[in-house]
């Protein structure tokens, strides 16, 4: 009996033991079959028909610990970076004519599946990112130099490196890291792989590609861009934050019809307007409102995204009873006012243009900083005039000089005699040569006369004017920089800028600064009608108001007029020679605070 019971007890414990087996087989199988499904999912999801090129960069890792094999893969990091800087052999730049690396950012050709080419289909498989990166690379190739390899760029390196300790602060394009990942940390939210890049470098790439930020709250994860036949939109996902999709849908019939920058030409044909911009750190920072001062000549960074932006820039040139103050007095009688900040910009910056050696055109596109970007150191027409202020004043100093020594040869030896350099003889001569070289003058333009600047954006201009004005302009900024504030009381670049604003632009003269009695908004009015002119009046208003510049400085101990005059006359030629090389593209502005941001951002 007990013999009985024990082989009862025995069965029944074998039974329990095989059911428990049983039971850690089939979970054993399930994490095995679970392991080998998680590993063959993610590698599905690495394939060639999902990214392109990068999909050999997809491999296999076995682990013995957990018995698995681990899906690696590789996606880009996308950054900004300085052009002529070492390369690591990790890094690759966008933009460059290598072929075999193009591969990495090229998507692969739509398939057809049997219709014509104007229907074709685009993978739908594809991850967004890679589209995007090939995009970037066309707009870059586009704004450098023909042809330019990464052998091009390590030569480069070297030979700036031969001359000089540090590097130079030129062109700034996208480059991509190849970042090894693994398919164990993707969020079950994802299901194909991410690039990352940041908000800076995302806001900086949407505006040279030719997008308009519509809504830029990434605080909120709202962000939508479009323009060029171009679409970004964001979204938040769950551990991972601001992941951007990207969308290319092609320049269709409805971008030529409703592009609100193109402008009706003749016989009947839209001239679209193209935006390739000029690849460098200041131009950027034209897109967030930011200009950057040129330090030589002692100007600070300032911002002019907003007229309050503007009065605190004017503050910075002055810090007391300067012009940000009278700018103030004017929004606060009329809020609508806008200040055009052309000239401002021109007197300020240094030249961010590049005179492409290799063709005869070079790129002169940047960023509007501001909404209203008017001002006649920019214009066609501000030159002229320019030229023709100054040969009415020589006329007149000549005269004066005549009636003053009583001999009629002065004007034939001042005409003839080779002109002191930064006087106003010597501007005059450059200002004639640069209107020659750039074909302004309709007295000897061979073409008909046209202003086109008035006809279609100035996406490109002559090499050999861009690069005659970069050369004035350096031997200007120079002179300028190198005054001696011993001989000249109280001179500084900074306060002869805001001198020129307040005399010649507002017409502010001495008695200006008391209040006589005189009607409320009177004096608000008068300033405001010195910008409802034309381009041609406002600088002849220039000239005519010198003596209130005299005044001014007169006052503070410098009677010198003829040098004065000399001085104001290198100014202005130095900004019409920027005004020539850059040309400003209006656009929708990055907040100044979102400028810069690391902010990471997921490309899916």
């Amino acid at each position: 009996m007990s013999d009985s019971n024990d082989s009862g007890a025995e069965v029944r414990v074998s039974v329990i033991a095989l059911i428990v087996s049983l039971v850690a087989l089939v979970a054993t199988t399930g994490q095995v079959l679970q392991q080998y499904f998680a590993t063959a999912d993610g590698y599905r999801r690495c394939q060639a028909s999902v990214m392109g090129a990068w999909a050999k960069k997809t491999r296999l890792r076995w682990r013995w610990r957990q018995f698995r094999f681990e899906t690696l893969y590789s996606t880009p990091e996308i950054f900004m970076t300085d052009m002529f800087y070492p390369i690591c052999p990790t890094e690759y730049l966008l933009g460059l004519n290598d072929i075999e690396t193009n591969k990495l950012w090229s998507a692969p050709g739509p398939n057809n599946f049997g219709r014509v080419a104007s229907e074709n289909r685009s993978n739908g498989d594809l991850v967004s990112w890679l589209e995007l990166l090939s995009q970037m690379h066309r707009s870059t190739h586009k704004s450098l130099s023909p042809s330019k390899t990464k052998d091009d760029v390590n030569r480069e390196i070297k030979l700036i490196n031969a001359r000089q300790q540090f590097h130079s602060d030129y062109r700034r394009i996208p480059a991509i890291e190849v970042m090894e990942r693994s398919w164990d940390f993707q969020t079950p939210d994802v299901s194909r792989p991410l690039a990352k890049t940041t908000l800076s470098t995302l806001a900086v790439m949407a505006r040279r590609m030719g997008m308009r930020w519509k809504v830029f709250r990434p605080e909120d994860g709202i962000m939508h861009a479009e323009g060029g036949g171009h679409v970004l939109t964001s979204t938040v996902v769950r551990t991972l934050g601001l992941v951007v999709q990207y969308n290319y849908h092609g320049r269709t019939g409805s971008f030529f019809l409703n592009n609100s920058y193109s402008k009706k030409m003749r016989l009947g044909t839209a001239s679209t307007n193209e935006e390739i911009y000029i690849p460098t750190r200041e131009a950027d920072s034209l897109g967030a409102g930011v200009v950057r001062g040129d330090g030589k000549l002692g100007l600070p960074d300032f911002i002019l995204n907003t007229q309050d932006d503007i009065v605190d820039a004017l503050d910075l040139l002055v810090s007391r009873d300067g012009m940000g103050d009278v700018l103030k007095e004017i929004l606060r009688f009329d809020p609508t006012f806008t200040f055009p900040v052309g000239d401002l910009i021109a007197f300020s910056m240094a030249p961010m243009c590049l005179p492409n050696q290799d063709d005869h055109m070079s790129l002169v596109q940047i960023p509007a900083p501001s909404d209203d970007t008017g001002g006649v150191t920019t214009s066609r027409i501000g030159r002229l005039a320019f030229r023709c202020g100054l040969r009415d004043h020589l006329a007149n100093r000549y005269l004066r000089n005549v009636l003053e020594v009583g001999s009629v040869g002065i004007p034939e030896i001042e005409s003839t005699a080779e002109p002191a350099r930064f006087t106003t003889p010597w501007v005059l001569a450059k200002i004639d040569q640069l209107i020659i070289e750039s074909d302004d003058d309709d007295s000897v333009k061979k073409s008909p006369s046209m202003d086109e600047e008035e006809q279609w954006w100035t996406v490109r201009r002559k090499t050999s004017v861009v690069t005659l004005a970069l050369d004035i302009v350096t031997q200007c900024s120079i002179f300028l920089s190198n005054l001696n504030p011993e001989e000249i009381p109280q001179f500084g670049y900074p306060a002869f800028l805001d001198s020129h604003i307040r005399c010649c632009v507002f017409g502010f003269e001495l008695q200006d600064n008391w209040d006589n009695g005189r009607e409320p908004g009177s004096l608000e009015r008068r300033m405001m009608q010195n910008f409802t002119g034309s381009e041609y009046g406002q600088v002849e208003q220039y000239f005519d108001r010198l003596p209130i510049l005299l005044d001014h400085w007169k006052m503070r101990g410098w009677t010198d007029e003829e040098r004065i005059v000399d001085i104001w006359t290198v100014m202005m030629l130095r900004a019409f020679c920027w005004g020539i090389c850059h040309f400003f593209v209006p656009g929708e502005r990055v907040p100044i605070r979102y400028y810069g941001s690391q902010l990471p951002v997921w490309l899916s």
